[in-house]
């Protein structure tokens, strides 16, 4: 696969929420799979292709069944990940290890999970790129282009919603475009 609009028609493994906007907004059918399904899935050709970081490609094994990549620069969408604790089990906890705790949430666990992650992805490129009978393509410019037009009300509807729910999301959009482009 080489140009966006090759996604038209195909079965993707599309996770839910915004990545089933995503696939829906560029004309694919989203087949719902957990990811340890998904080598299964495209060996048995249920599916035609996949939207999952890149380091899929080596975590999953899908350099066998799934030896074309199509990367969109910035990606298709971008997932969030929390980590939640019971109240009352971190206030059952000793005050040196709720301090403790409180020195690595936030910005600090995001900063080491997106390092982790960004090594992964790097892992999985090189799977690819390692493998005889696969292929790494890189949106053009063009479908760049094209994507962001496809993308814009996929954004806008999901800023309606948090901000629906009294959030300010047009300004945490700005923030996390602002923080990105700054590493």
């Amino acid at each position: 696969m080489t140009e966006l609009d090759q996604i038209k028609g195909m079965k993707l493994r599309l996770g839910g929420g915004v990545s089933g906007a995503v696939g829906d907004a560029l004309g694919a059918t989203g087949i719902r799979v957990p990811a340890p399904k998904v080598y299964e899935t495209l060996a048995s050709n249920a599916a035609d292709g996949v939207m999952m970081p890149m380091e899929g490609k080596k975590g999953f094994k899908l350099t066998e069944v799934a030896q074309h990549s199509y990367v969109m620069p910035g990606g298709f969408y971008r997932g969030s990940f929390a980590l939640i604790m019971n109240q009352e089990k971190f206030e059952s906890l000793s005050k040196a290890d709720q301090d403790a705790l409180m020195t690595v949430f936030g910005e600090p666990a995001s900063r080491m999970a997106g390092q982790v992650w960004d090594e992964i992805d790097a892992i999985g490129v090189e799977a690819t790129e390692s493998t005889a009978d696969n292929s790494l393509n890189t949106a053009s410019e063009a479908d760049r282009k094209a994507y962001d037009a496809i993308a814009a009300p996929i954004i806008e509807a999901a800023i309606k919603a948090a901000t629906d729910k009294g959030v300010d999301a047009k300004a945490a959009v700005e923030f996390i475009a602002s923080d990105m482009a700054a590493n």
